[in-house]
């Protein structure tokens, strides 16, 4: 026994340094969670200038290249890009107003419909409890417009939270593109010489990943909105044109988005046309995010994200639960920028020159991305 003892005090020596060690890390991601829900005026806009400024980042440079200032490129970029996400704003909200009238009426029809189904369909319930369901379902509506309008008489503050998100993260973006390179080389010089070299390096990657991610997700999301869109008006649903808009945008939310934009347009193509024109709408989606995921995505994505769909479920949860539908949108790609990160900033000096691309990362020229993590010169 005296001999056994010491080894087991030395395994629950480090069996309990681990767990001080795992306990302190845990709590500070806790404190870093808690924070972020009371700056996400702060913590949003940043991330989407961060994402905004990867995008335009080619319009500046076609910009500068044509000798156009770097200041007046980068306000025009910033301009364009503004105008773009307008012009997505505008492509929704008339035609909605437009039919929604219609709309309306529709559900109201597909509502009757379904009720004389139970009634008079296989189920055959009787009377009595389709007038319960239909109860149930009155008092439903009535409690959530009556959420509706509470949020609508405190949304003041909110509208105003949300402006002032977009003019900071407009204001953001200029800046990352006019002075992006001397922000990077700033950081980057803070730390001791030595690290130099692998900060420079994992920027690159990590910038890499995030705008190799963003092209994918962009050719993918225009292919589904393109296409469930395109399906939507050869059927004659209603809001075709939202319904396209509305695909690309959830598209950038993986797994969780192409799922909610299928539904919506199954929905309305059944409050629409009925339960036919429903299943062709469904048939429609179907084919398109089957060819989507099967033969787009392998060639435009490549090993730019390479992280377990268990990963991007966990994270799309947590942040839509701590920033929204914005959080979901966003998570993806900074998982895949910090798994890169940490990769290259724990990889041993001697272990390759990071000439090759390595799993989870996008190709990217070496100089051009550690300039780009904030701008080019």
């Amino acid at each position: 026994m005296t001999q056994e003892e010491p080894r087991w005090f030395s395994r629950l020596d480090r069996i309990a340094s681990v767990s001080w060690r795992g306990l302190v890390i845990i709590i500070a991601i806790g404190v870093g969670l808690w924070l972020l829900t009371h700056i996400t005026i702060i913590v949003i806009p940043s991330v989407f200038a961060l994402f905004l400024c990867t995008a335009l980042l080619p319009v500046k440079r076609f910009l500068v290249g044509s000798r156009i200032p770097n200041t007046l490129a980068s306000l025009l970029a910033v301009l364009f890009g503004l105008l773009c996400i307008g012009v997505l704003f505008l492509a929704i909200i008339p035609p909605v107003v437009d039919e929604w009238d219609d709309l309306v009426a529709s559900v109201e029809t597909a509502y009757e419909d379904i009720y004389d189904w139970l009634e008079e369909g296989p189920i055959g319930l009787g009377s009595d409890q389709v007038d319960d369901i239909r109860n149930a379902v009155e008092s439903a509506q009535d409690i959530a417009l009556d959420r509706l309008a509470e949020g609508a008489l405190a949304g003041v503050p909110v509208v105003i939270e949300a402006t002032i998100g977009v003019l900071l993260a407009a204001v953001l973006t200029f800046y990352f593109l006019k002075d992006g390179d001397r922000m990077w080389a700033w950081l980057v010089h803070r730390l001791p010489a030595t690290e130099h070299e692998k900060v420079l390096r994992a920027g690159d990657r990590a910038w890499g990943t995030l705008g190799g991610y963003l092209r994918a997700m962009a050719v993918v999301a225009v292919i589904d909105g393109i296409g469930i869109g395109l399906g939507a008006y050869v059927l004659g649903v209603p809001l075709a044109i939202p319904i396209g808009v509305l695909t690309f945008i959830l598209a950038f939310i993986p797994i969780v988005g192409a799922t909610v934009a299928g539904a919506v347009a199954v929905l309305i193509a059944l409050a629409d046309g009925g339960p036919v024109t429903a299943l062709w709408m469904l048939g429609i989606v179907l084919f398109v995010q089957q060819f989507e995921s099967n033969v787009i995505e392998p060639v435009v994505f490549g090993h730019s994200v390479n992280l377990h769909p268990i990963v991007v479920l966990l994270g799309i949860t947590g942040a839509a639960g701590i920033a929204g539908i914005l959080g979901a949108m966003f998570i993806t790609p900074l998982i895949a920028v910090i798994s890169v990160l940490l990769r290259e900033l724990t990889r041993e000096d001697d272990v390759g020159t990071g000439d090759e691309p390595q799993a989870g990362e996008a190709p990217e020229e070496p100089q051009e991305g550690a300039q780009a993590a904030s701008g080019p010169t």
